[in-house]
Order: C-alpha cells, then structure tokens, then sequence
C-alpha cells in the first residue's frame, strides 16, 4: 500500500470508513498525486486533520480534471486523554473539556475559499469521539516539529477514533447560510451572531467565529448592509 506508513490510526480509520461507504478505493494514484479514498461514481475524498493549506495545490489540479473532490474534516466532538508512563502502565484517564463543533474548521478554510462555490468541490463536517494517547515525560518538552509555544510534560503518541457522529455538509451557499440559525434570513452584527450562537449553546472561540463570517463575506454568503455606529451590519438575505 503506498503512503501509508506514517499515517494514524485515527486517519487510517476513518478513510477505511469512507472507503466502505462509498464502495472505494483507498490511495489511487491520479498521476502526480494520491487520492485518500476515490470513487468511480463519488470522486476523490481527502481525509484531512491538519492544515487546509497543504491541500491547495492538490485541489487545484483534481478541479483542473473535472474530478469531483470532497474534502473530509473531522473534528473531536469528545475527546478522552489516556496518559501512560514510559513502560506502557496508564497513570490517568480523563474527559477533555474541550469540545469542537461544526466552526472549528473555519479558520482552516480561510486557505481554500476560492474553491468553496465551485460545483465539484465540498466540504464533510464530520463529529468524532476520540482517545488522545500521551506519555508522560519527567521533564517538559518540546514536540518533533517545534510547535508548541510553551512546552508540555507529556508527548502525543496517538489518536484512535472510537466513533462517528452526524455529517455536516458544505456545499451549496444554503449549506453555509443555515450555520447563521436564526439569522440566517436576517440582518445582524458581530455581536448578534455571537448572542445568537450562545443562545444555542454553541461554544466558539472568538477567531474562529471572525473566520467563519470572514468565509460567508468573502464568497457573497453574506454582505454588507450598513453600519450601526462603528458596527457591521451583515445580512444573509438572498440578493
């Protein structure tokens, strides 16, 4: 099997997952590139747990041959830390308080905006409850490739899929606008949307809200309607 060897569990799984579904096969060669999962009749699906970025190029050709391309995005809905000590023993096993949900991706997506209304190009949300694996270390430590800001007493070692949840997907503009909830026939602030949402219990991180209405402005989900003050007035009416 080609390009498999570095690639986790949780990634593993949930190609195999799509592979299944959609009577696939996994790591199909289209000339230069590597499909993860790729139908005959579906196209090209492209599992997806880190940077959007990386996928740009790729994307850009697939499109460029008129293949069909579905970007997978799943995201820890749950997450369970399981902590172990060097020989393998678990020393603790707790929920993380942390909870993604469907807006997570948006600060990803900023890179892929061009492609977001283009007939052959979509977008799986797809929930996930996980186990983060790490090992603890005796002294805090820095990741292979230097990307935590403030080092940490333990080291990733891996992440296992336990199960799926509802698919959220991204296609039409109707697809983005109904993320709005109640707004989505409305005019609104900043400041509505991020009432609207907490109404709804939908916890977002301020960035990631700003990316989400960044996207729906920049491809005309959304536009301007005026001003209040020094506030934007967006709306998501059709025009």
């Amino acid at each position: 099997m080609i390009n498999t060897l570095n690639e986790s569990h949780f990634h593993e799984k949930i190609k195999k997952i799509y592979a299944c579904e959609y009577s696939a096969v996994t790591e199909h060669k289209i000339e230069s590139y590597i499909a993860d999962v790729y139908s005959q009749k579906n196209g090209i699906f492209e599992i997806q747990t880190g940077s959007f970025s990386h996928l740009r190029h790729k994307i850009e050709f697939y499109l460029s041959k008129k293949y069909r391309i579905t970007v997978v995005f799943p995201f820890a809905q749950e997450k369970t830390i399981l902590t172990k000590n060097k020989t393998g023993e678990i020393i603790s096993k707790r929920k993380s308080p942390q909870h993604k949900n469907y807006y997570t991706c948006f600060r990803e997506l900023t890179s892929l905006v061009s492609f977001i209304l283009n007939p052959n190009f979509s977008i799986h949300l797809l929930p996930c409850t996980v186990i983060e694996e790490r090992t603890a270390e005796k002294e805090k430590v820095q990741t292979k490739n230097n990307s935590r800001r403030f080092l940490k007493d333990y080291t990733k070692t891996g992440k296992k899929l336990e199960s799926t949840g509802k698919i959220y997907i991204l296609k039409t503009k109707q697809d983005y606008r109904n993320l709005l909830g109640t707004l989505k026939d409305k005019d609104f602030t900043f400041a509505d949307l991020k009432e609207t949402l907490k109404n709804e219990k939908i916890s977002i991180k301020e960035r990631n809200l700003r990316s989400f209405v960044w996207v729906l402005e920049k491809t005309g989900i959304i536009h301007r309607a005026g001003t209040d003050g020094k506030k934007i007035i967006y709306s998501a009416k059709k025009i």
